[in-house]
Parts: C-alpha cells; sequence; structure tokens
C-alpha cells in the first residue's frame, strides 16, 4: 500500500501536477510543524517527534533551492488575511521547546536565514528534568530486558495498579498515570532513576545528555535575542474544555515565559493538536490572536485564526510526500476527496 502511494505521488510529480498544484494554491499559506531532532535515536523511537538533523536539512535545502519563501508567523498571518501573498509562502514551526532545538535546530536555520516559531511549554523549562513520560517511554522502548525481570520484586506493584497478566505496555502506562497524577516532580525524578536501574539504562545519562529536555530559560531567553519567535503552548501540555482551567494554563504558561522573552505572547498552539470551538472563547479572553493546530491543510484567508492548518512533518514522512504537502497537491486531493464524499452524499 505504501508502495503504490509513493509511486502514485512521483508519476503525478513527473506529470507536471505538482507544479499544477503549487499555482493553484499559490495564495494560501503552508505553515510547518516539527518538534525536535534527534541527538541519538530518538527518531527510531518516535518518528513523529523526533527528526535526523540531516534529514531536516535536507527539508531546508529544498525550501531555499525551490524558491519558497519563508515567513516569520506574524508576517504570514499579516499578508494572508490581507490577501497579498504573491507566491508559495512556508511558516516553519516547532512544538514543545526541547533543547535540541536549541542545540541541532536553531543552527540549521541560521544557516539558511529561515525565521521560526518555538511553542513551548514550560512546566519542565521550570523544574529542569526530562519530560517524564517521555524518559519512561524511551527507558522502556530502550530496555532489552523482559517485564518479570524488571518489575518481580518490586514492592509497590498494587500501589500502581499492576496485575499479573498486564502487558509491558500496560504496565508503563499505569505506571505513568499514577506518578503523573499522585507524585511530586522529585519523587518522579526518583521513580525515573529508580526504574533506569531495573531496565539497565542510565538516567542520569539521559539527563545529562538533554534527551527529553525542555530549553533552559536561559536557551529560551538566546534563541529569542537571536530572533527565533517564542510562542504559548500551554504550561503543562494540556488544554481541557473547561475555560478557567485552559485560561490558567496559558497564564501559567505566560507568568514563565513572558519574563524570559521580554514581549506579549499572542500566538498559541493546541498540545497535541487538540482543539474545538468551545476553546475559542478562552483563547480569545486570553488574547490570543492565532492558534494552530496538527491538522494537514493549507491556510487560505477564509481559514479561522483560532484553528490554523499545518502540516507535520516528521521522520516517518518520505521526501516526495513533504514535496506532495509543500506544493499543495496533497491539500487538492483532501479537497477532492471531500467534495466527491458531499456529493455522494447527496445522490443518496
Amino acid at each position: 500500500m505504501q508502495l503504490a502511494k509513493l509511486l502514485f505521488l512521483y508519476m503525478c510529480k513527473f506529470s507536471g501536477l505538482f507544479f499544477l498544484s503549487s499555482c493553484i494554491c499559490r495564495k494560501k499559506l503552508q505553515i510547518l510543524c516539527y518538534h525536535g531532532l534527534s541527538f541519538d535515536d530518538e527518531h527510531n523511537f518516535q518518528p513523529k517527534l523526533s527528526m535526523q538533523p540531516h534529514k531536516f536539512r535536507k527539508r531546508m535545502i529544498f525550501l531555499k533551492e525551490k524558491g519558497f519563501e519563508v515567513l516569520a508567523l506574524q508576517e504570514g498571518l499579516a499578508i494572508l488575511t490581507d490577501g497579498k501573498i504573491k507566491k508559495r509562502s512556508v511558516v516553519i514551526t516547532f512544538d514543545d521547546g526541547f533543547h535540541n532545538f536549541f542545540t541541532l535546530a536553531k543552527p540549521i536555520l541560521m544557516e539558511f536565514g529561515f525565521p521560526s516559531t518555538v511553542y513551548v511549554t514550560s512546566y519542565y523549562v521550570k523544574h529542569g528534568n526530562p519530560v517524564f513520560r517521555l524518559a519512561v517511554r524511551y527507558m522502556f522502548w530502550k530496555s532489552r530486558k523482559k517485564k518479570n525481570e524488571i518489575f518481580a520484586d518490586i514492592p509497590c506493584m498494587t500501589l500502581f495498579g499492576f496485575e499479573k497478566e498486564d502487558t509491558e505496555k500496560e504496565i508503563m502506562w499505569k505506571l505513568i498515570e499514577y506518578a503523573e497524577n499522585y507524585m511530586d516532580e522529585e519523587n518522579r525524578r526518583r521513580l525515573s532513576e529508580f526504574l533506569g536501574k531495573k531496565m539497565g539504562i542510565s538516567f542520569q545519562d539521559i539527563d545529562r545528555r538533554g534527551l527529553w529536555h525542555l530549553m533552559t530559560p536561559n536557551e529560551i531567553e538566546a534563541i529569542a535575542r537571536s530572533g527565533v519567535d517564542v510562542q504559548l503552548h500551554t504550561h503543562r501540555h494540556r488544554f481541557p474544555l473547561d475555560a478557567n482551567i485552559a485560561k490558567q494554563e496559558i497564564e501559567e504558561n505566560r507568568a514563565v515565559l513572558e519574563p524570559i522573552v521580554g514581549k506579549k505572547m499572542r500566538h498559541f498552539c493546541y498540545p497535541s493538536g487538540v482543539w474545538n470551538k468551545t476553546h475559542w472563547k478562552a483563547l480569545k479572553e486570553a488574547g490570543c490572536y492565532s492558534a494552530t493546530t496538527c491538522e494537514s491543510r493549507m491556510n487560505s484567508a477564509k481559514t479561522p485564526l483560532l484553528a490554523l492548518g499545518r502540516f507535520l512533518d516528521a521522520e516517518d514522512i518520505p521526501q516526495i510526500e513533504f514535496e506532495a504537502e509543500i506544493y499543495g497537491f496533497k491539500d487538492l486531493l483532501r479537497y477532492i476527496f471531500r467534495f466527491s464524499k458531499k456529493g455522494t452524499r447527496s445522490v443518496e
């Protein structure tokens, strides 16, 4: 199936349909979404969260060589709403604010002179530990030990709700959920160190190398001074429908980040791209001008600014699929598919 899909895209590209799509979509804005680049094997663990640096550089080379205009988010939204986009335009965004943006991604972006926006979630900026659930999942993925070797003599098995028939994945998620709901940050770190020893993986090494760390306040200040646009992504990477909790997440996010970057923050990214129109009231009351999703679609002047589409580029996206998205070909396919479904329903 994947091979057939790739062959179809290559045929469409060499028959000129990508170029035709780019002409049709020339007044639309493509927003690219990345999460981070990998220091080691993170792209094998979570290909949606980590991309190899050389692959990211290849994407940037493509944008440069093919004449795409890479715009800052505010500039892109301004010319989009004014209807003044004249050529193929792209905005580059990163979610979460991982340490690897500072170390790996920012130098590549500076090499090409491309502006970017980083949506930063701030809890782990404040606490300075690796993101707990990512570090634990990474250790489970990396460990070669079986679950009976890891958990046989853990005294608090029943406390976490483990059962003998649970799979390793079920055990992992029960442990993560218990720790996130009932442990403070200090005890979650101790648990991470303990699990690392049981699994034969050095949590201290993960910590030292900055794997699954967010940027420090000093790193955020440095990228802001260099021109990177730092924006809102909630404090705890959650954005419930409850308006009071949602607004609290934005307020706490701002309280951490705005003193660091020294500016009012007006752009927002939904955690995990999950959104609902019910969120819009809280966003407007919080003074947010725009909000990005993770829904693959290009943006036109009619796109609601609080539901902007983005293409989530990742390690597991082949180059030809990236080109199909960036030229607008897949956007046209999605439109044709929706139109055909409506037509089928009306006939029925």
